[in-house]
């Protein structure tokens, strides 16, 4: 892992933050379905109240199956590795802008989502449900003005 000037963790935030915040970027590789290789970024910053937000990011170049398709593995794998409880640990997805190669003339904007899972009786996450976020919501999850869970009810954090 090597700290890098943030993508998302937390941009929109004052100097203050920053200088208490470590954001850190990884290059994540996992075996995908049929034991295909795969990679993706990793970026991860904590919030002041303590909790962790890891955005998981598709790369064009990933040879292997998708960070959507991959989503309970790679969560859990990634929560286990940083020793995190369940309750500190907030998953986003991003997919940065994108053409597509079969319709050239067609461009996929960029987009975040927010991620929520249940857990096993191992603490391995199940049944991912997602929620495309706005750059508001975003940046309230990064600076821990918005709780993730603010984000399925449509309630502001007070």
């Amino acid at each position: 892992m090597r700290t890098f000037p943030s993508r998302g963790c937390p941009a929109g935030a004052g100097p203050e933050h920053r200088a208490r915040t470590k954001v850190t970027l990884m290059l994540y590789e996992y075996q995908g379905f049929w034991k295909c290789k795969a990679h993706c970024d990793i970026e991860s910053c904590t919030r002041p109240d303590g909790k962790r937000v890891f955005i998981a990011t598709e790369l064009p170049c990933n040879p292997g199956t998708s960070i959507t398709n991959m989503a309970e593995e790679l969560a859990t794998a990634v929560r286990k590795m940083h020793g995190i409880f369940t309750d500190q640990f907030i998953w986003i997805e991003h997919y940065p802008a994108h053409q597509d190669p079969s319709q050239p003339h067609l461009v996929h904007a960029e987009t975040y989502d927010l991620v929520r899972f249940s857990y096993d009786e191992l603490g391995n996450y199940i049944q991912p449900q997602w929620r495309r976020l706005t750059s508001e919501q975003l940046q309230g999850l990064l600076t821990g003005t918005l709780e993730a869970d603010a984000i399925w009810s449509g309630l502001k954090k007070g």
